[in-house]
């Protein structure tokens, strides 16, 4: 036996085999689903035993679910959502070479592939509205661009240590390295020539006067 629970905002299908379909069995599933996604303020049903149970009942009220909507059973028009993915998932299924051991990994390619494709009604796939990402799968492995190579690039886009194009009157600052000044010496780019850039250094100096401002020119090289 399978058990269908669907997130009706993202479309996120959860499909899980089990045993016995009682109000413990059900349970145990939805206290560990919760538990990875967190808890929903409702819940939608049929009016099967193992959801009408007062152990059941008990449970949700336990975890913090405010509401349990309780459907006509065998009525697929009042519990939409679930009633038609469990047809789905059993079409599905049965284009597959479907053993009692193979089962759950037909279930699992069947989840990989409709959690990364767009759903006809929301346009978006499950995985994106539901965990605010797409899921990588084998067929990503197909792509000359990963993640790996993204982040490759952003890393050296961000740590490359030549220099940027400069422009005219740009401004700028200035490693000194000089201990007795400033670390970093405001300046403004004048003008380049060939791969040189011109640029004018504001120094100032104290004098037994008063404060002067010396002005430098420099050459900044980019490599």
């Amino acid at each position: 036996m399978l058990l269908v629970i669907v997130n009706g905002y993202s479309k996120w299908v959860e499909v899980k085999v089990i045993n016995s379909m009682t109000a413990s069995a059900t349970i145990a599933i939805l206290d560990e689903l919760f538990a990875t996604y967190g808890i929903p303020v409702t819940v939608v049903s049929d009016k099967g035993t193992n959801f009408t149970s007062l152990e059941f009942k008990t449970f949700l009220q336990t975890v913090g679910v405010k509401f349990h909507k309780l459907t006509a059973p065998y009525h697929p028009a009042t519990n939409n959502h679930a009633e038609r993915y469990v047809k789905t998932i059993k079409d599905k299924l049965k284009t597959m070479a479907i053993t009692r051991g193979l089962l759950q990994t037909n279930l699992n390619e069947f989840l990989q592939q409709y959690r990364k494709a767009p759903h006809s009604s929301t346009g978006q796939p499950p995985a994106q509205l539901f965990l605010g990402r797409s899921l990588r799968t084998c067929l990503d492995l197909l792509k000359p661009e990963n993640l790996y190579t993204k982040i490759t690039e952003k890393q050296q886009e961000t740590f490359n240590p030549t220099f940027s194009e400069f422009h005219s009157m740009q401004l700028v600052f200035f490693l000194s390295g000089n201990l007795q000044m400033d670390k970093w010496i405001p300046g403004t780019i004048t003008h380049s020539v060939l791969e040189n850039y011109i640029m004018k250094l504001s120094i100032k100096e104290d004098h037994s006067n008063g404060t002067s401002t010396n002005h430098w020119s420099c050459h900044l090289r980019a490599l």
